[in-house]
């Protein structure tokens, strides 16, 4: 278990025996001083989804996240990505991309995702890893995002509905109850780093509890399959790095949490979860409608996902174009005189190889692995020193982020989302912003050999720290 943390700004230097001494902090730049707020205010409304029930027709969205790309740039973001693992590999997808899309199956279609949807979503990696470059600034980012995904939680709470028993948002990207599901989950690892944390502001985890529940209660209510298996995923890697009294304590918040979908949760979203481990017949012999349903949807993911394999045997270099699985497999239907599905494939890595080929499965892939192991890396290293706790507990909450990200993947078709980009622009923020941190507190040689970057160069008042 992460250990408990005081979120006062001084520590004891390794190279003081004397009493504890402030720690020198980084300073970001003027133009990510100017930018930062811009790209918290849109990463907030693009996260909580609250212009599509109100204010869309003013675009503030498109217009932050505008003005705050453009001062990323200005602030060498695009440098900073391609001094990054993760931000060369995003860079080569997206190169690829653009080289692929003259083959693809229909042109239009796929230069219109090129331009409308995953630039738009490169623009907000570029935007994070070029304005957030301190630890606080990227702590800001997480506190931004957990905001976001409360204002979601409770918005769906009062103006949500039911689409099969299951809760949703009635308009908008939300209106599909595993996309709820997922961008909940995302965040809710930002509220568990508020969790573990120990605050001299009075009650303050008790709020982030309060904050957190409805959170998790619409998560639940939305009765996503995939959307579980990525909540045991997180819960597994937390259980791993526990200690003997964090696994009894998890233990016994998962059997509360249980208890609670059983008592709380509708008949709909308890019969589609149920049918999963053992479907009930009825007294005629027939599942009720609820698994049914459920039934039918595994069959259709089942089928898309085997489509999407097939096309990638058969096209394993280039695909079939950036966003034409579905037309693909209508052509396909049609032929064989089936009924087209009209449907994506349900799993964002065949999706990847279908549309992509294997180069950009494996580019996308990759991008993700190299957000994933630096963040492990830094909290293995980290966890274990009182002066660097408050980063293992940072480096923790993305760890689970990202893990949650991967399984919520296998059951949904989000490559071109922002989803992704997000995180891994704060993974490469963060991973730059503890190298700087780390030089100007005097804690040099935490990080592995490997984990460290030669162009992260210490602050002054880090070298000056170092030196003494």
């Amino acid at each position: 278990m992460v250990p408990e943390l005081q979120t006062n700004r001084v520590v004891r230097t390794p190279a003081a025996a004397g009493p504890a001494t402030a720690v020198a902090t980084v300073q970001p730049s003027p133009i990510a001083r100017l930018g930062a707020p811009l790209m918290l205010v849109f990463l907030f409304l693009a996260t909580g989804r609250l212009a599509d029930f109100a204010g869309h027709q003013l675009r503030l969205p498109m217009i932050l996240g505008t003005l705050a790309v453009l001062l990323a740039l200005i602030n060498g973001a695009l440098a900073h990505a391609l001094k990054s693992r993760p931000g060369q590999l995003l860079m080569a997808f997206t190169l690829w991309m653009v080289l692929i899309t003259p083959l693809s199956y229909w042109r239009g279609g796929s230069v219109t995702l090129l331009t409308n949807q995953w630039l738009k979503s490169i623009m907000v990696y570029l935007m994070i890893a070029g304005l957030a470059q301190t630890l606080r600034q990227c702590r800001q980012v997480m506190n931004t995002l957990a905001v976001a995904v409360l204002a979601a939680a409770v918005t769906v709470l009062y103006f949500g509905t039911l689409v099969a028993g299951r809760l949703a948002a009635p308009v908008g990207m939300l209106d599909n109850p595993n996309d709820l599901a997922q961008i909940l989950l995302l965040g809710l690892p930002f509220w568990y780093l508020l969790l573990i944390e120990k605050s001299r502001v009075p009650f303050r985890r008790l709020l982030a509890a309060l904050c957190a529940a409805p959170v998790l209660y619409v998560f639940l209510q939305t009765g996503s399959r995939g959307g579980l298996v990525a909540f045991a995923a997180m819960c597994a890697v937390i259980f791993v790095h526990a200690s003997a009294a964090g696994r009894f304590k998890l233990m016994l918040v998962c059997m509360v949490i249980a208890i609670t979908v059983l008592v709380t949760t509708p008949e709909a979203v308890t019969a589609r979860l149920a049918v999963t481990l053992k479907p009930e017949v009825t007294e005629q012999g027939f599942l009720d409608s609820y698994q049914m349903r459920a039934i039918e949807s595994s069959q259709q993911r089942l089928s898309l996902f085997k489509e999407s394999v097939e096309l990638t045997i058969r096209n394993p270099l280039f695909g079939v174009g950036p966003g034409q699985f579905q037309s693909v497999q209508a052509k396909k239907a049609g032929e064989e005189g089936e009924r087209a599905m009209w449907r994506e494939t349900h799993c964002m890595y065949t999706q990847l190889s279908s549309e992509n080929g294997l180069p950009g499965l494996f580019l996308y892939a990759a991008a993700l692995f190299f957000c994933i192991r630096p963040a492990n890396r830094i909290y293995k290293s980290t966890r274990n020193r009182p002066e660097t706790a408050d980063i293992a507990a940072m480096s923790y909450a993305i760890l689970l982020s990202l893990v949650g990200f991967a399984a919520t993947a296998l059951f949904s078709s989000v490559a071109y989302h922002m989803f992704f980009p997000t995180l891994a622009g704060l993974s490469t923020a963060f991973a730059r912003a503890v190298e700087r941190e780390l030089a100007a507190r005097g804690v040099p040689n935490v990080l592995p050999a490997h984990s460290r970057r030669s162009t992260a160069a210490p602050s002054p008042a880090g070298k000056a720290t170092a030196r003494a």
